[in-house]
């Protein structure tokens, strides 16, 4: 069964993880997020990327 308890991600460059690189290829925006927590844990890993609309806004 999958892990359903939200992990927020600790990583020093949260531009360099890879659903930020792959979000940012998606929308050409060049956004970091605040805060990457994963949502899930199994086969397919979901991540809730914080703080990115208000980013793209600014960018």
């Amino acid at each position: 069964m999958a892990d359903r308890i939200p992990v927020d991600i600790p990583i020093a460059n949260l531009a360099k993880h890879p659903a930020v690189v792959a979000w940012r290829q998606l929308t050409g925006a060049d956004a970091v997020p605040h805060r990457i927590t994963r949502l899930n844990q199994g086969h397919s890993v979901v991540y809730r990327l914080a703080g990115m609309k208000e980013a793209m806004l600014e960018s």
